[in-house]
């Protein structure tokens, strides 16, 4: 199969680093034709490339190492853009920590093979069993919004015998 560029050097930026066009014209994304991405897995469907997403992650990487020489910190991935376990294992093994504002994203965070330490919880009006799951799961950090979240976290680490990070 013989590719082509997808677009036009003025669009190049808003295309995967993958993004071709094969010869009949069709899109093809790390290789694979989008005509044969539908055919198997149906449509709608959402592609991620990982090697775009791994670019971007060495780019934010670099750009706060170069920013933040003397700070010390680390980098968030925020949860909520797009999180599924196969792009968190992705950013997990480029080194970037996950922020979850939900169960469900605390959930896909560990199902990808973070531990406590990799994750935040931030997010409004957390319940008191997503704070039981922050403090049960030893999270890095719960970014709390009130007071009474911070009375909910407190009982909760109260309860487990342990102190969280605010």
């Amino acid at each position: 199969m013989t590719v082509q560029s997808a677009w036009t050097a003025q669009q190049s930026h808003i295309w995967p680093l993958t993004a071709a066009r094969a010869t009949d014209g069709m899109l093809t994304v790390g290789g694979c034709r989008a005509d044969d991405l539908v055919a198997q897995f149906g449509s709608p469907l959402f592609v991620v490339d990982k090697a775009d997403v791994l670019s971007q992650v060495r780019r934010y990487l670099d750009a706060y190492v170069n920013v933040a020489d003397e700070l010390a910190g680390d980098v968030f991935y925020a949860g909520k853009a797009f999180l599924s376990v196969g792009v968190a294992r992705w950013l997990l093994e480029a080194g970037l920590n996950i922020d979850v504002c939900s169960e469900g994203e605390l959930a896909i965070a560990l199902a990808a093979g973070a531990t406590g330490s990799q994750v935040l919880m931030h997010g409004n009006n957390k319940s008191e069993h997503e704070l039981q799951l922050a403090v049960a799961n030893r999270l890095r950090f719960v970014v709390v919004d009130s007071v009474i979240e911070i009375s909910r976290l407190a009982r909760a680490a109260t309860a487990a015998g342990v102190t969280m990070n605010v």
